[in-house]
Formats: structure tokens, C-alpha cells, sequence
């Protein structure tokens, strides 16, 4: 891209597809349920954790939401003109119409929730395990 840029038109097409896709918001959605599962779940058994309320986990995570905004939205751009580099405007312009309909907004939802139920149950799930093998490492090092 460095050495044959994309034309103006492209560039705007792109950045409306992004916005239309709502890749930045989806993608900060996604880190937010991450960080908000890894915290929740980590909080469980670590002393030093317990303190963290659900205020301060969503401070934390909207302190960091403009840095995020600005550098994922940079890189979604980046991201789509590589991918899409094969469409002709015309297709991601077919593509944008779906994503701006109550079918493609309704795609975009579920497929944020999903990621967001994935990661729930993998933090409710993986917290005790985790636990577990900490106290099985910490008594074997006592024994050793």
C-alpha cells in the first residue's frame, strides 16, 4: 500500500464499509468482554484481586477506550483494504448495504455476543483450573 496507494475513492469506500461493519466498536466490545471476563473470573480466588469492584473494572476499561479507538480504527482500515483488495467497490459497496440492514446490524449483534459468551464461559470455567494448578505447583514447591 506503501508504494501503490489506493485511490481517494477507495479509501472512502473503506472507511464507510468499516464504519458500517463497525469493526472498531465490535473489536473494543470484544477486548471489553475479555478484560471484563479475565478480571471477573481472576478476582475469584486471588486476594489481591478481590478488591477490583465492577466500577472500577469499567473505569479501567473506559480509560483505555480512546487509545483503543484511535489504534484499532487505523489498523481496521489497513486490515480491510488487504482483505478486500480483490472486491471491486461495486461488491463492498453490496456488502456495506447488508451490513447497514436490520438482517446485517442483527449479524453483527449476535456475532458480538457470541464471542462474548465464549469468552464468559471460558473465563468461569478456566479461573478454577487455573486456581487448582497454582495450589498443586505452590505444594510441590514446598515439598521440594
Amino acid at each position: 500500500m506503501q508504494t501503490n496507494p489506493p485511490a481517494q475513492d477507495r479509501i472512502l469506500l473503506i472507511q464507510n464499509f468499516e464504519k458500517s461493519a463497525r469493526q472498531t466498536e465490535s473489536t473494543i466490545r470484544v477486548l471489553e468482554l475479555i478484560m471484563r471476563g479475565m478480571m471477573s473470573g481472576f478476582k475469584e480466588f486471588s486476594p489481591t484481586e478481590k478488591s477490583l469492584t465492577e466500577e472500577a473494572i469499567s473505569k479501567q476499561i473506559n480509560d483505555m477506550k480512546p487509545m483503543l479507538q484511535q489504534m484499532l480504527w487505523q489498523q481496521m482500515l489497513l486490515m480491510s483494504h488487504f482483505m478486500y483488495q480483490e472486491f471491486s467497490n461495486s461488491e463492498i459497496e453490496a456488502y456495506i448495504n447488508f451490513l447497514e440492514s436490520e438482517t446485517g446490524k442483527k449479524y453483527i449483534d449476535v456475532a458480538i455476543e457470541g464471542y462474548g459468551d465464549v469468552f464468559r464461559s471460558f473465563f468461569t470455567s478456566a479461573a478454577p483450573k487455573i486456581k487448582k494448578a497454582a495450589e498443586i505447583l505452590k505444594e510441590s514447591k514446598k515439598k521440594a
